[in-house]
């Protein structure tokens, strides 16, 4: 008993109260807000028509959110068949299928899910840098991670970086 509560002692004297995990949830929404304007800019003005892997991550999507799986047809005897498909990773396609079933496959619909993933990603980074540091490391965290050009430049591309580091970053904290 002595032993937990002289931890508690060092991490309060520290700056990491463990009774205080859920502290700073509004420098955390700040972090969002000023992650994802950035990113929905590049999202709506520098994104284009998907190329590379991307046009193959949209397809699957969209025969996804059209009820028809990973697949795409083969012609047999001049009628379309239906065949069995995936392109890696499959989990970023069935990411972007749900998102167009539920808002539509519009020309900008996928670039608005990085942009709002990339913002997610940098709350979490937040949120677990609470976790290992303290608060105010953690705040320096996120704002690297908020203003880091590379990653404010995915949200105008269909590549699975920003949804795969968020995943990455959001099973430690959990």
């Amino acid at each position: 008993m002595a032993e937990a509560a002289r931890a508690g002692a060092e991490a309060a004297r520290a700056g990491r109260d463990p009774t205080r995990r859920g502290g700073d949830l509004g420098f955390s929404a700040i972090a969002f807000v000023l992650a994802l304007l950035p990113r929905l800019y590049v999202a709506l003005a520098w994104a284009r028509e998907p190329v590379w892997d991307g046009h193959y991550y949209d397809f699957g999507a969209r025969r996804i959110a059209a009820g028809l799986g990973y697949s795409d047809d083969l012609l047999v005897g001049g009628q379309p068949v239906w065949h069995p498909w995936c392109h890696y990773p499959v989990g970023y396609s069935g990411f972007l299928g749900l998102v167009y079933k539920l808002f539509g496959a519009g020309p900008h619909v996928a670039t608005v899910a990085n942009a709002v993933a990339g913002a997610l990603l940098v709350v979490v980074v937040h949120r677990l840098a609470r976790c290992a540091t303290t608060p105010t490391r953690a705040r320096v965290a996120a704002l690297l991670a908020a203003l880091s050009p590379g990653l404010i430049v995915y949200a105008a591309l269909l590549m699975t970086e920003p949804l795969a580091a968020l995943g990455l970053v959001t099973a430690p904290w959990l």
